[in-house]
């Protein structure tokens, strides 16, 4: 299964939007004013990325705390080994 996905039932299953194509814009416009919606497109899929990151990371503190610091040792040991 790809992190990506279109599939609608696969969307209503997780009760979650992915993240889609962006939305369809005018033949007409120019690549600046592109650009520009591109960007304001992306800065709000990471701000609700954020937010639900955020939201999981208060609903689960322990876990999360965990995981971080089991990436940490992980790193820790690894980067540890070269020496």
């Amino acid at each position: 299964m790809t992190a990506l996905t279109t599939n609608p039932e696969l969307i209503s299953s997780t009760g979650r939007k992915t993240f889609n194509d962006p939305e369809p814009m005018s033949e007409s416009i120019s690549a600046d004013e592109r650009v520009r919606h591109l960007y304001r497109q992306g800065k709000e899929k990471v701000i609700e990325a954020e937010e639900n990151l955020e939201s999981y990371i208060r609903a689960h503190p322990v876990k999360s705390v965990l995981v971080v610091g089991g990436v940490g040792l992980a790193v820790g040991f690894l980067l540890g080994r070269r020496r």
